[in-house]
């Protein structure tokens, strides 16, 4: 499969289009940013989840890669074309992401695999 590559903080996309979402293991998320190393754009804006990458999957995302990236303000909703595939961290429980005095622990996350179809190989959806 051809596409682009991502790394998200949320399962949100904000254009219309067919997607398939699938939760993975953490042990798959790992393997996955091991393969598409280099080739993805990360677009992690939340600090605890860019820790977490980093801590419990093993791989350090490029702060400064992020915030050197152009941005418009506000910033353009993240669109999802067939072929394009984004790895979703993100914490499975809402109040740990909205209090930052919570303990967040290795089992407060979850990680998932968001893959853009082409509706004429996949069907109109739902």
């Amino acid at each position: 499969m051809s596409g682009k590559r991502y790394v998200v903080d949320q399962a949100v996309v904000w254009s219309p289009g067919l997607y398939r979402y699938t939760r993975i293991n953490r042990d798959k998320a790992r393997h996955w940013l091991e393969h598409e190393r280099g080739r993805f754009h990360d677009r992690v804006a939340d600090g605890g989840t860019r820790r977490h990458i980093g801590a419990e999957l093993g791989r350090e995302l490029n702060l400064r890669a992020f915030l050197a990236e152009p941005r418009q303000s506000p910033v353009p909703p993240f669109v999802l074309e067939p072929g394009d595939v984004a790895l979703v961290v993100r914490r499975s429980r809402a109040e740990a992401a909205e209090e930052a005095a919570t303990p967040v622990g290795a089992e407060d996350w979850e990680y998932g695999l968001l893959t853009g179809l082409d509706p004429e190989k996949h069907g109109p959806g739902l």
